[in-house]
């Protein structure tokens, strides 16, 4: 395997290298992933932002589409072959668990919801008493 992890990154390199991303034939979450990769700033800082998406059943209207995930980063200056791997990876955990979460019932219910707002999230004053 040749690698380029001993160079400066480009964004050509930064997305040649997730074009090299998949999943094995036989597993199981192989959900249509697709990387998106862009140069920006943070604070004057050179990053590179990437996010993936993915295919899935839409939340509200059940139609089958494509989803996408949030951008992560890695800074231009110390972006390495292995950082744009490993936040690649960030961002297929991350759906993989936005998607457990949001799939995941007991009784037919939703148990937990990753699109609830911050103020369904927050504890009350006080705790309902246990069972």
């Amino acid at each position: 395997m040749e690698t380029i992890e001993n160079k400066s990154l480009t964004i050509l390199d930064v997305k040649e290298i997730l074009g090299n991303i998949n999943f094995a034939e036989h597993s199981c979450i192989d959900m249509g992933w697709d990387f998106e990769a862009v140069l920006d700033y943070i604070n004057g800082e050179e990053h590179y932002f990437i996010r993936t998406s993915f295919k899935r059943k839409d939340i509200n209207t059940g139609e089958f589409g494509t989803g996408w995930g949030r951008w992560n980063s890695t800074p231009a200056a110390t972006a390495s072959e292995t950082s744009v791997v490993m936040t690649a990876w960030v961002c297929v955990k991350l759906i993989v668990e936005h998607e457990l979460l949001e799939g995941f019932e007991y009784h037919q219910k939703k148990v937990f919801n990753p699109h609830k707002g911050i103020e369904a999230l927050v504890y009350p004053d006080k705790l309902p008493e246990k069972r």
